[in-house]
């Protein structure tokens, strides 16, 4: 049987991992005085590597259990957070066609929140500088649009089996 040894770099081939490897590698879940869990540690790049490189759905399973294991460990106020937004990456990697596909996406929802909270930011610092009076009116999400529009009927279709 073909053993990994964590504290040791492993090679890029050889047999997969058996999953009583991937278990052993991984310290148990520990309570700690305030009833949280302690995250699993995360193991090294080699066997990380090597276990992705050669059996992808041992690697699947442990992240995902690193991912629970984070989530459980973090304090109740943010538990809900936490998995709404890994709820989100998992269905951008459902739904990319490859892995730089699911790359580009999470990295485009990172994106996307990092600029909504330096705008945030950006707002708070406007607030403590000028005024809470001065930047209220700047506190729209958009502006509202301005003369008149012209209104679109949709007439139904009829259904397939009418016609």
């Amino acid at each position: 049987m073909y053993e990994a040894h964590l504290d040791q770099p492993s090679s890029d081939s050889g047999p997969p991992l058996p999953i009583g490897v991937i278990q052993s590698a991984l310290p148990q879940l520990a309570e700690t005085d305030i009833g949280r869990k302690k995250p699993l540690e995360l193991p090294s790049h080699e066997l990380l590597s090597q276990l992705a490189c050669n059996d992808p759905r041992a690697f699947e399973l442990l992240r995902q259990e690193l991912v629970e294991s984070f989530i459980d460990s973090a304090p109740a106020r943010l538990k809900s957070r936490l998995s709404g937004i890994q709820f989100r990456v998992d269905g951008l990697r459902r739904l990319s066609r490859s892995a730089l596909g699911s790359t580009v996406g999470v990295y485009q929802l990172m994106w996307s929140s990092f600029l909504r909270l330096n705008s945030t930011w950006q707002e708070v610092v406007r607030l403590k500088e000028g005024g809470i009076e001065e930047s209220a009116s700047t506190m729209t999400c958009c502006p509202l649009p301005s003369g008149t529009g012209r209104i679109l009927e949709f007439k139904p279709r009829p259904r397939r089996d009418q016609t």
